[in-house]
This record gives structure tokens, sequence and C-alpha cells, in this order.
């Protein structure tokens, strides 16, 4: 995409010459809102130049709150705002500073929006999350088997204990008693009381 800038000299042109060669995406607004330069990463964000629209209209970007990106909100709070753009094919998933600008001798006096693509880096973030679900899930789940399986563990404790304790009554009444008890298992004498 050519530069549609008209030749400048000294400040702004050095100006246009920085823009020409940053690989964000950097947007010089008027006062107004209005784009007065972008840079060529900027412009290719754009379906057509973006020169003389308002940033809004250029740029129509929605915060991660669904909220319509505001610039003098934007600069006011000095802190990153992360925002999507919506082209044709895609989102693009952009953290954008805003800082005010006075620069009389270039007769700039406005907004620099500098437009950061972290797509990669939210579909990472995006991966993380599934990943943290998917393990939190995994995690519950084997929270839940190791429950069942203390309680199968619990319940087999218990049986044997049972099963002890009735073998040890079963043995008391039978060595106490005073008639003659044997057991005969498989035709064979297993066990006679004393």
């Amino acid at each position: 995409m050519a530069d549609t800038l008209p030749p400048a000299d000294g400040d702004d042109r050095l100006t246009q010459v920085m823009l020409a060669h940053v690989s964000e995406a950097v947007v010089v607004c008027d006062q107004a809102g209005i784009v007065v330069r972008a840079s060529r990463v900027a412009r290719e964000l754009c379906i057509a130049d973006p020169t003389g629209q308002p940033l809004e209209k250029a740029y129509p970007l929605q915060t991660v709150d669904g909220a319509v990106f505001s610039l003098p909100k934007a600069s006011d709070s000095r802190e990153r705002t992360r925002a999507a753009l919506q082209l044709d094919e895609r989102t693009v998933s952009l953290l954008l500073r805003v800082d005010r600008t006075d620069v009389p001798a270039a007769g700039l006096s406005g907004y620099v929006v500098v437009m950061t693509d972290i797509s990669e880096h939210a579909l990472t973030e995006d991966k993380v999350r599934s990943s943290q679900a998917e393990l939190r899930r995994l995690l519950e789940t084997a929270d839940r088997s190791r429950r069942a399986l203390l309680s199968v563990l619990e319940d087999q404790r218990q049986t044997e204990r049972a099963l002890s304790d009735s073998e040890r009554q079963f043995r008391d009444l039978v060595e106490q008693s005073v008639a003659g008890i044997y057991i005969v298992q498989h035709g064979v004498l297993a066990y006679v009381n004393p």
C-alpha cells in the first residue's frame, strides 16, 4: 500500500520515515480523533486508507468488556487496553497504548495510538484456559474416584472386621460349648471342639 501522505520536510518527514519502518500498527490522530498518519502495519489492518477518517470508523475496535473503544477515555487511563478488531475473515486481538501528543513544530496535537497484535498470545491464552479447565475436570474426576476407592476400601475393612468378629464369636461359642461339636468338610473331619 503506497504512502498517501503529502510530501513533507523536516520533522514531518522524519515522522513519515519512522511510521514506514515500525513493526507495530501506529496511528496518529488529531484532537478530534481523525487519523492524520498511519504506519504501514496500521494501514494493513484497514480495508481502506484510514487517513482522514475518525479512528472509530477506520478501526472499529471493541474492548474486552464489549464496549466500543473510546480514544479520549483510553488516553486518560494511561493503561494499555485490550481490544478486538473484527476484519472480514478474522478477529485481531490487539493491545492498545494511547498517548496524547502536542508537537506544535510538526503541527501535531492529538493522539498517538500504538496497536500491538496479540492474536497469537490470545490464542495461546485460550488454549491454556482450555487446558486448565480440562485439568480441573480431570482432577475432580480423580478426586471422586479416589474418594470412591477409599469408601470401597473402608467397606472392605469393615467387612473383614465383621467377618473376623463373627469367626471369633463362633470359635468362642464352639470352644466353650459343653456339647461336642465337629465340622466335616468334603467328607473330612475339619474341626472338633475341645
